[in-house]
């Protein structure tokens, strides 16, 4: 089916679906910036924002559940408060967009029960327990990536790829927890098309990962052995625990035992100013290194798994 023709299957649906909504806005002074027909237009664009064109793979995104009734209505709204008074804080009843949902999707959508354990309607049941008998290709976009982790079930893990269609999609943010909402974005995008490595967002290019990959684990080098990596900041060599966090300190600590023979343990409490003061010397020689850029590192990153070797530790060339 050709594309040029947007949505074109769906037309008759849109045209119902509008019908629900155009009663409820009976408002005057919301109805006063409305053309006829703005509830299709809206409906309409929504669906495209969502990837949903008129292709047979934009028919199979809307009925075969891999847009959610949440993705929906959050795209809907969007679109229907660019056409409203900056002062109507109203829209259409929930009630009514599932209608309009069901519609679309040309079947009777299910009422989504959540209990809690103050309802009363299902002694006994658990939220928890009906979505662990809920299939899980049956599981909306968000509840998936909700469960989505490098510990996290294979079956998640396998239904992802599948939607993304082995496609870049996965963000992550500085701490790597996931990037919920560029994921999602992305993951939509990638039904319909291929999706890039690196992605702007607010300015600022973020590499984009497959299902699956995950950052690489950042490790720290004790300051005074090299060959030893911090368990939560503690070094078996020395015995002492180091602040992983306070990276300027540590590196000049390092430049300190490198040049001087000195009893680390006389200095390892001093404040960062205490040790420029006692090592005037070493402290030159830390500022031209950090005006060059080739201050030492005691970061090391795990690399991704290579040559049947999954934890080979590589150094990294960053400066602090």
């Amino acid at each position: 089916m050709s594309t040029n023709a947007p949505l074109s299957f769906l037309q008759d649906r849109i045209e119902k679906s509008s019908k629900i909504i155009e009663p409820f806005l009976k408002d005057e002074k919301l109805c006063a910036g409305r053309s006829a027909g703005r509830s299709f237009h809206e409906i309409k664009q929504a669906l495209i924002k969502l990837g949903v064109d008129g292709s047979d793979v934009g028919k199979s995104l809307l009925e075969e559940g891999w847009i959610s009734f949440e993705e929906f209505e959050k795209q809907y709204r969007e679109e229907f408060k660019e056409y409203a008074p900056s002062d109507w804080n109203d829209y259409p009843p929930l009630a009514r967009l599932k209608m309009v949902w069901s519609i679309l999707t040309n079947e009777k959508l299910k009422k989504s029960i959540e209990p809690t354990a103050e309802n009363t309607s299902f002694p006994g049941i658990s939220a928890e327990f009906i979505k662990a008998v809920k299939p899980i290709p049956q599981w909306s976009n968000n509840e998936l990536l909700a469960e989505y982790s490098k510990d996290g079930s294979f079956a998640v893990h396998d239904e992802l790829i599948k939607r993304s269609k082995g496609r870049y999609v996965v963000i992550f943010n500085e701490d790597n927890s996931l990037d919920v909402e560029n994921t999602l974005n992305l993951l939509r995008k990638s039904q319909y098309q291929d999706t890039p490595q690196l992605y702007k967002i607010d300015g600022e290019l973020k590499e984009v990962y497959r299902i699956g990959d995950f950052p690489l684990l950042l490790f720290f080098e004790c300051p005074i052995h090299k060959d030893v990596i911090l368990l939560d900041g503690y070094c078996d060599k020395c015995v002492s625990h180091w602040d992983v966090e306070n990276t300027e300190h540590n590196v000049f600590f390092r430049m300190v035992f490198e040049s001087n023979n000195v009893d680390f343990r006389l200095y390892k409490d001093k404040s960062l100013p205490e040790l420029k003061s006692l090592f005037p010397q070493v402290w030159l020689q830390y500022k031209s290194l950090a005006e060059e850029g080739t201050l030492p590192s005691l970061k090391r990153k795990l690399s991704k798994p290579k040559q049947g070797d999954p934890f080979r530790v590589v150094g990294t060339n960053k400066t602090f």
